[in-house]
């Protein structure tokens, strides 16, 4: 069913099929699970005309989510969890078919890539993860960004990109590795060499956003203070200014590797000095 959600044609009827067959049947049952299921809903479910069949899928997908939300693993001795779990997808949404997992490291597929986002949002956190590059790669990762949008303006997109490689000699200084596309440039130098791995934090904290590259700062920036408009690309960035929503690696059809992916949520901590 879901691959005739693509298809205008049969867009409804499978819209339909889909949201029936993930519902419990009884209270006995426990209807479909997991994150592909939720992937599954959130393309169908504005597509169904009944509003009580849609209200019923909203329900089912929101438990699914506190499901996966209420069973995520505990946080080691700094207060980090993992995203990835080094076998599976399970906790992620998207474009699922755009990358794979190999020997414990995600990775976006060359010619596929896309969107593919954590299950649930977030607010305030600090994220790590480990990457390693190909010539010419380009990736990114989303944060605080809707699903189903463009994350470089409807939430922000820090850089993941090759910016030596020489195809990239024209860019922007809004478009190097670790810039919050669009909007605030990124100090340079501070990449390894593809091939080997790269250590990258971001801390979202309110307004201010922190990217540390090999454990150097390369973006230090308080976007609360920077318009949604008459950014420095020229286009509205109105997801600027948001302060929640779901996490993902942007693939551009290149191969990227990732491992080492964890968060800790900053809830109720005070910002350092």
């Amino acid at each position: 069913t879901a691959r005739y959600l693509d298809d205008k044609d049969l867009q409804g009827d499978a819209a339909l099929s889909a949201v029936k067959i993930a519902l419990p049947k009884n209270r006995r049952d426990t209807g479909l699970t997991g994150p592909e299921v939720v992937q599954i809903l959130i393309k169908a479910l504005p597509l169904v005309q009944d509003s009580d069949l849609r209200k019923k899928g909203e329900k089912h997908a929101n438990d699914i989510l506190y499901e996966i939300e209420t069973s995520q693993p505990p946080a080691d001795a700094e207060g980090f969890v993992p995203l990835f779990d080094g076998k599976t997808l399970a906790g992620w949404t998207g474009s699922v078919d755009g990358y794979t997992v190999e020997d414990g490291v995600l990775v976006c597929l060359p010619d596929k890539g896309g969107n593919l986002y954590t299950v649930r949002t977030y607010d305030d956190f600090i994220l790590r993860f480990s990457f390693k590059l190909t010539p010419g790669a380009n990736n990114g990762l989303g944060i605080r960004a809707p699903l189903g949008t463009n994350a470089a303006y409807e939430g922000m997109e820090i850089q993941i990109l090759d910016d030596d490689d020489p195809k990239y000699k024209d860019l922007q200084p809004y478009q190097y590795h670790g810039s919050i596309y669009g909007v605030v440039p990124a100090k340079r130098g501070h990449l390894k060499p593809d091939g080997e791995w790269n250590e990258e934090e971001v801390i979202a904290r309110g307004g201010r956003i922190t990217v540390k590259l090999n454990g150097e700062v390369i973006v230090d920036a308080d976007v609360s203070e920077i318009p949604t408009t008459g950014t420095m690309d020229g286009k509205p960035h109105p997801g600027l200014h948001r302060r929640e929503g779901h996490i993902g690696f942007l693939g551009h059809g290149s191969r990227v590797e990732f491992r080492d992916i964890r968060i800790k949520e900053l809830h109720n901590e005070p910002p350092p000095g």
